[in-house]
């Protein structure tokens, strides 16, 4: 694979657009007041937000292409892969807003710690967020807001400033995409249905023994979603943590098992993806009040 351009600095970023830099640990511009990132294969050591408004080149995570279409935002955390292309489309100037920021800029500050709740930047493919109109004016009048901060001369009171707007977007863009899970619930409306029957399929195709018990990360690829997306998309539809439900499932079927009695204590713990018996054991104590043995006499 060829090895990937890394975006380190806001001062770097910028000059490859091309734009000024205001502030060496933030950047907020126009679309086209900027040069169009080059089609290749990045690597960001920032955090990016990117708010399309109208058609450019396809952002592409492994081998799809993000859902990132006209009136969408886009999140991406440092460390993060993407590249460019420009499908169909001759290389032109995007319309909309971008916003990036280092991670430095929120040293001292509670959003050092609060970032990393903001679970929406390591979101993956077909996972943007869409707002509406009305959302869109509120966001845009935010980003003109710290866009307008920025072109300030620096003072002891700018980096409060700069992170409390910063802070406020980030806010929103978890409101709207709370809302987003609500809107979207037809499409999921059967979730818990479909994460039993993964698990299901997770036992009968004796993955347990083979990987353990399944896990978050299993039910989320197999719903082509990245890990926190489902997590939140959870938590949202069904108030409950993934987490929980994988293991109330397991609970449920071991009860099944101890009940039969045609196995033993240790293959059933084998079959559920524990390795050792007294893991097991530990784990239906925790879930129940009793040990497998007492369940079963």
């Amino acid at each position: 694979m060829k090895t990937p351009i890394l975006i380190p600095s806001v001062t770097e970023f910028n000059k490859g657009k091309e734009i000024e830099t205001r502030h060496p640990l933030i950047s907020v511009f126009k679309q086209e007041d900027s040069k169009p990132i080059t089609p290749n294969h990045y690597q960001t050591g920032l955090y990016l937000i990117f708010l399309k408004d109208s058609p450019c080149a396809e952002l592409i995570y492994g081998r799809k292409t993000y859902d990132y279409q006209e009136g969408t935002l886009v999140f991406m955390e440092p460390g993060q892969h993407f590249g460019l292309e420009y499908q169909n489309l001759p290389p032109v100037k995007p319309n909309g807003w971008g916003i990036a920021f280092h991670k430095d800029l929120l040293k001292g500050t509670a959003l050092a710690q609060k970032i990393k709740e903001y679970h929406f930047f390591s979101y993956a493919v077909h996972e943007a967020l869409h707002i509406s109109q009305k959302e869109r004016a509120t966001v845009l009048e935010m980003i003109q807001t710290l866009y307008l901060e920025l072109q300030q001369y620096t003072d002891k009171h700018s980096k409060e400033i700069i992170i409390s707007h910063l802070e406020l977007l980030l806010k929103y863009f978890k409101r709207f995409y709370e809302r987003q899970f609500q809107t979207r619930e037809i499409e999921y409306q059967l979730l818990e249905d479909k994460i039993n029957t993964l698990l299901e399929h997770y036992l009968l195709d004796r993955l347990a023994e083979k990987q353990g018990p399944p896990s978050v990360r299993y039910c989320a690829e197999k719903m082509h979603l990245s890990p926190n997306y489902f997590g939140d998309l959870v938590k949202q539809q069904l108030g409950k943590n993934p987490q929980d439900i994988i293991q109330n499932f397991l609970i449920t079927e071991a009860k099944k098992l101890l009940q039969q009695e045609q196995k033993s204590i240790k293959e059933i713990s084998l079959s559920l993806g524990f390795e050792y018996p007294n893991h097991f054991s530990r784990f239906f104590k925790n879930k129940t009040g009793s040990t497998p043995s007492d369940f079963r006499s």
